[in-house]
């Protein structure tokens, strides 16, 4: 998605016209009044950046990336756990665990 996104942005034509961006690459996504803030040049600069070292692995569908590691809290990793501890009791034959598990 980020090369496809810079893909957009480095051949947007607002490059030729003079402009800092247009809403064929990025107005488009921004709130009204944030204009003067946005710039192409800024914004490929950052995507490049990002693309750099970027390394990614390929899957049939999002639907086999797991979010269950991606915990932002004390309190939502607690949640998960009551989630998964709360599966396992009452539909364990639903239950899908990453490792082979049950």
């Amino acid at each position: 998605m980020l090369t496809h996104a810079r893909r957009i942005v480095a051949s947007c034509p607002c490059q030729d016209e003079g402009k800092r961006a247009r809403h064929r690459c990025l107005l488009g996504h921004i709130s009204d009044g944030k204009s003067d803030l946005v710039s192409r040049a800024e914004s490929l600069r950052m995507l490049d950046e990002l693309l750099e070292d970027w390394a990614t692995a390929s899957v049939p569908g999002t639907g086999h990336i797991s979010l269950w590691d991606q915990v932002e809290s004390e309190i939502e990793a607690r949640f998960a756990t009551a989630l998964e501890d709360w599966a396992v009791e009452s539909a364990p034959a639903v239950l899908y665990r990453r490792g082979g598990g049950q």
